[in-house]
Parts: structure tokens; sequence; C-alpha cells
């Protein structure tokens, strides 16, 4: 199937890497904010996809009026257009809708025609998939009855586990108050945690019970522990503060974690509050991307996808 996927602004690179980890197919277009792929691909685990749709046809704007008849029991037409395109969005409407039988119903349509206009060139799509915040933000960290300002939101959270491209099973060894945990489990993952602080600990746990997570999670400091072999390993790294009950240098756990984290995964996604990619590559890890995130102007977090 030929699907177009319209990416959200601020991370569209990233969100781009997020479809290139789950999908099954090829890629036959690509610009700024939007993807044309040909294959399958499990749409709604998407976090950084604004918008999915089948092509059901592409032309110049010119020729929209010659685009295949469609048949739908009723429908709705949108437009967006891309990059400063200026073709004129009711004309585009009118057009694509003469192509249309059925009813228009701008309320409860059964199919919602989406075209995509981009430069000169228009996508003609049918949705399968719009992103809805309200969705995750259920579980934003403010809703948590264990609540930790330095928490992961849900939308960046399940964009690591997509980049990691887990399909079964992620390790998070430094798990706080289990925001990758818990969308891993919205995932139907199978979800691992491991954290020192004791406090944190029984709140991660509070938070997987509160939103009925299913999580094993191992109050234990990770350079000792002893657990398993897993399909991958996401984890926001512990910075300032929360880095003093290992007593260690914040240098020296990472690079004793990064060799640790080998002998549980060959495929990790990383996030720190600095580029550590060369302390990854000292402890043997491959750093496929780097993609820097800014959350505000004291803060910038890094996203390192590795392999062995």
């Amino acid at each position: 199937m030929r699907l177009l996927l319209f990416f959200s602004g601020n991370h569209s690179k990233l969100a781009r890497a997020e479809v290139l980890s789950l999908l099954g197919g090829s890629v036959e277009h690509e610009s700024a904010h939007l993807m044309v792929v040909d294959g399958s691909i499990d749409f709604r685990r998407l976090a950084l996809t604004r918008f999915v749709g089948e092509v059901l046809a592409e032309c110049d704007v010119s020729h929209l009026g010659t685009i295949t008849p469609m048949s739908f029991k009723s429908f709705a037409v949108k437009v967006t257009r891309v990059l400063g395109a200026g073709a004129d969005r009711d004309e585009v409407i009118r057009v694509v809708a003469s192509r249309v039988r059925g009813k228009v119903d701008l309320k409860h349509p059964s199919a919602i025609i989406h075209v995509f206009v981009e430069g000169s060139h228009a996508f003609v799509t049918r949705e399968l998939f719009e992103f809805r915040a309200k969705e995750l933000a259920c579980r934003r960290p403010q809703a948590r009855p264990f609540f930790s300002p330095t928490s992961l939101q849900p939308q960046l959270a399940r964009a690591l586990i997509n980049l990691s491209g887990a399909g079964r099973e992620v390790l998070d060894p430094f798990c706080g108050t289990g925001g990758i945990l818990l969308e891993a489990c919205s995932l139907g993952l199978r979800a691992t945690g491991v954290e020192l602080d004791a406090r944190v600990f029984e709140g991660c746990n509070e938070n997987l019970w509160f939103f009925g997570c299913d999580a094993s999670v191992f109050n234990e400091d990770f350079l000792d522990w002893r657990g398993g072999r897993f399909e991958a390993i996401v984890t926001d790294l512990p910075y300032g503060k929360s880095t003093a009950l290992f007593g260690k240098a914040l240098e020296d756990l990472y690079a004793k974690s990064f060799a640790k984290m080998r002998e549980h995964s060959s495929k990790a996604v990383i996030v720190s509050n600095k580029d550590v990619s060369q302390l990854l590559a000292c402890a043997g890890w491959r750093v496929r991307d780097v993609f820097p995130v800014y959350v505000h102007k004291t803060m910038t977090r890094f996203i390192h996808v590795c392999c062995v």
C-alpha cells in the first residue's frame, strides 16, 4: 500500500527516523514535512507523525479534475498546503469533490479525502490515522500520582521506543518514575526497568499500578544488576543531583553503564543532556544517529540511536 505520512513541524528529522525504524518497505518521495512510502507500517504506534493516508492519486494541481473517480457512502475533503504551496484551497476542494461519488458530510464522513499540495504537485489521500495528543496526554508527568519534573513527555518516550525498533520488549536501566515503561506497556511490549533510588522506585511502581501497566521493576544499581538479554534498551540517563546516589563522577558512571548495557542488548536508544557519542563509541557502540531536541533555553536533550 502506498502511504503518505505528514510530520510534526518541530521534529521532522526525528519523525522521519521514527518512520524508517518501523517501515517494512521503501521510500518513494520525501521532503521536509512529508514522506510517501510503499509498504507496511504499524502507523498507530507513531508519535511524531501527524497524519497517515492511503495515496489514491497524485498529479499536478492543474490535473486534479482528471483523476480517477472515487466512490464513498459519505465524504469530506481537506487540503494542506506544504512549503508555501500557492494553490487555491477552495478550488482544490471543489475540483476534488467533483471526482467523488457520495454524500458530502463534514461532521461524520465515512471517508476523509485529504489533499496535500507541495509546490505544484498534489497527493490525494484517504485518511487512515490522525495523531491526537489527548490520547497520550493522560500519561503526562503531571497526570501521574508520583510526579517528577524531569520525566519525559509521553510523545517523546514513545518516539524513543519506536526508534529502537523494538517489537517485543524493552529494558530501561534508569527508569526513574516510569515514563518509558508506561509507553512501552501502552504499545503492548514487555517492559523491564531498573531504579536505584528506593523512593523513586516506589513512585515508579505507583505510576505503573495507576495506569494498569504490568512492568517488572528492580530496585538495584544497574551496574550490579544480573538481568538477561533484551531486544532493545531505551533510557534517559540520570544527570545532575540524580547521579549522587551512584557515588561516581558523571562521566565514569556513563562509561561503565554503556559497557554494561552491551551485556543486555545489541540495540539502544539513549537520551542525555549532552552528546555522549564518544563515550558510547569507547564502550563498543556504533552511534547511527544523534538528534538534538530543544527542551527550553537552558536544556537540549541528545537522542543517540546505537547498535553493536
